[in-house]
């Protein structure tokens, strides 16, 4: 009898050790699989900030290129009503005789030529400035003016008409900075960028607007992993000890 009862004295601490043994080694694995995700969530979080970075470079060329092409057209045109013979006249009027009938003709005609520009090209505003600094002759659009946004600055010098090498005045002209919108991708990784005029439609999207992304969602799936594999491991332990008990 005592033989029997110092051998079951001996087995219980080792079924208790089993039981102690599974709810360690489940809390251990939930602890593994936890740490596992989150090692892998920082590498991709990683992986997705130097795409970020390197997108954002790409878009910043391309936001660069679009502004300069949007420019180019409204810049041209100012350096063809620069070179017409007609604005190197008039400056030279306007210095010499400013209150004779030549100048007044010849100012409403280039107004009325300045202001079909500024429809053709959307400048707010172009303006004649002579070799001083003063402003001869402004012609406005009002369908262009754009009070909140800011205006961009664009001109074309005009040559003397008798030396062509020497500066008599520049055209300047003013584009509301909010004609050309550059709408982002729709997602923190798309590299869709979109570029639309005032008025166009947008869509929505940011680089920030997929707040939860990949990199968190694995966090939350190692986390629950981790968690289920430890209750079931602390689970399985308490159902053995329970079984033990019983014997």
């Amino acid at each position: 009898m005592s033989d029997r009862h110092q051998s079951a004295t001996i087995r219980n601490p080792l079924r208790i050790s089993a039981a102690f043994g599974l709810g360690l080694g489940g809390c251990l694995l939930g602890a593994g699989l936890a740490l596992g995700g989150f090692a892998l969530a920082e590498r991709q979080q990683s992986l997705l900030d130097a795409r970020l970075t390197a997108t954002s470079q790409e878009r910043d060329l391309l936001v660069g290129a679009l502004k300069d092409a949007w420019l180019t057209g409204p810049r041209l045109r100012l350096e063809e009503l620069a070179a017409l013979p007609l604005i190197p006249e008039y400056l030279s009027i306007a210095e010499n005789r400013p209150d004779s009938v030549d100048a007044k003709e010849l100012e409403d005609y280039l107004r009325t030529v300045l202001e079909a520009a500024g429809r053709e090209t959307g400048l707010q505003r172009i303006a004649l400035v002579s070799a001083n600094g003063s402003e001869l002759l402004a012609a406005e659009n009002p369908a262009a003016a754009s009070p909140d946004a800011k205006a961009v600055q664009v001109e074309a010098v005009v040559y003397d008409f008798d030396d062509p090498q020497t500066p008599a005045g520049r055209l300047t002209g003013a584009l509301a900075d909010s004609s050309l919108t550059i709408l982002p991708p729709d997602s923190a990784t798309g590299t869709d960028t979109t570029a639309s005029t005032a008025g166009g439609p947008a869509r929505p999207g940011s680089l920030d607007a997929n707040s939860f992304g990949v990199a968190d969602l694995t966090r939350l799936l190692a986390a629950l992993a981790g968690i289920a594999t430890a209750l079931f491991g602390l689970t399985g332990a308490a159902l053995l000890r329970t079984r033990q008990a019983q014997r």
